[in-house]
Formats: C-alpha cells, structure tokens, sequence
C-alpha cells in the first residue's frame, strides 16, 4: 500500500526526532541538520530530502526502465544524445537507499567501476580506489548532490582527459545482467559523466575520432565460361 506524506512537515518532523530514528537515521549515514526559519537557509535537511525522495520518487525498477528505452536505438532516434541538463534529472530520480546500495557491491565490473572513479575525478578527488569510491556512494544523496551542483563548464582540459581516459560506456553498464540494488544508480552517474564530457569537448574543440575508413572491396576476377576460354595451345 502506497504511503502518503504527513500533512504537517513540522509535526513529522518532532515525531522522528527520537532515539530510535536518530539511530535509524545515523545507519543511513545521516547527519540530522536543523535550520531555523530566519537565517534565510531552506529548512528542508537531508532526512527530509530522503523522505521525500523515498516516497515520491518512481521505482527503481521504472525508473531503469525508462533510462534503457531513453538510451536505446529509439529513444536516442526520437530525442538525440542526452544533455547535461537531462541526464542531471535522471540522477535527480536515484533514491538514497539506491545509491548506497552501490557502494556495497563487492569487485563491480571494470564499467561500472569506472563511472564511479569518473564521477570522483570530475569532482577533483584523485584517490579513485573502489575502497574511496565505496566511500563517496554511502554519502547517498549527498554524494549525488554534489555531482548535480558542480560546475560542469569549469573543469580544466587536463581534468577532461582523466575523465576520457575511463572510457565510459552508460550501454556497457545498462547490458550488466538482471537488475540489482545499486545498478540505477551506476546507470545515471554514468549518463551524468558522459554528458559533461561530451559537452566540454564541444567547448574546448576537441574534435571527434574519425569514423573508421571504409572497407575496400577488392574485385574479384570475372569468370570465364570454360567453352570460352582462350586455348592454351597454339592451334597448328
């Protein structure tokens, strides 16, 4: 059955704030933030943010769902390469829970390691082993959120080339296998990556690779029926 949200945030908001969901709330890696109203700060915490995420948001498995027709032959045929702008909102739709889970997986496959570290070097962090990427992914919305907020015309040439160098493919990561708790999430960030390297080598020139030459087609020698064959003894 589907939950509906309080209708009074604030009387919710006393509610949680107990023993038992601070406890709750601290598992998930969550550091509750208070606000007042007139220090022109939203009062909307991370807690909120996960709650709201949790209960709004479509499923997981919808939201997979649409990521692969959106990035199929169709989808890509109908709306063309997916911008920053859009691949952020795709991200937006990774629920905290999402996120986490992917920073538990166990030796992920080199593609999906491979948007994480990306996503670590397009914001500035060097240390792109598994063990710090695992890190970033238990900070759940709030690692995300710093992806959605950075700069992404800002990064330098040098910082673009490390983000090539990982060779990301959003198609190699939807083709891993069935679905599991943590693979959206990979998706999305890969998409993200993806778009904001597409679009600052548009800003710095950095031309495409050419296509691969065509394939010469060698002619075969024409075949001479046989009772037209030149004879290859001189007639006497």
């Amino acid at each position: 059955r589907r939950q509906t949200a309080p209708s009074n945030l604030g009387d919710m908001l006393r509610k949680r704030n107990t023993l038992g969901a601070s406890i709750r709330m601290a598992i998930m890696g969550v550091e509750k933030k208070q606000f007042s109203r007139d220090d022109g700060v939203s009062t909307m915490s991370v807690e909120d943010d996960i709650y709201r995420s949790e209960q709004r948001l479509p499923s997981v498995e919808l939201s997979l769902e649409h990521l692969r027709l959106r990035c199929g032959g169709i989808g890509m045929a109908a709306q063309g390469e997916v911008g920053v702008e859009e691949a952020k909102r795709w991200l937006k739709k990774a629920p905290h829970k999402d996120i986490v889970s992917l920073g538990t997986w166990v030796d992920p496959p080199s593609c999906v390691l491979a948007a994480v570290q990306a996503a670590l070097t397009y914001l500035c962090d060097n240390d792109t082993s598994w063990e710090n990427c695992a890190g970033s992914l238990r900070q759940g919305r709030g690692f995300t959120r710093e992806l959605l907020e950075f700069q992404h015309l800002r990064i330098t040439r040098k910082n673009l080339e490390k983000m090539m160098a990982f060779d990301l493919s959003t198609h190699r990561v939807l083709s891993q296998g069935p679905r599991r708790d943590g693979l959206y999430t990979a998706v999305a960030m890969c998409l993200l990556v993806e778009s904001v390297i597409n679009a600052n080598k548009v800003r710095l020139g950095i031309p495409a690779p050419p296509p691969p030459p065509p394939k010469s087609v060698s002619a075969a020698p024409a075949e001479v029926p046989a009772d037209e064959a030149p004879s290859t003894f001189p007639s006497s």
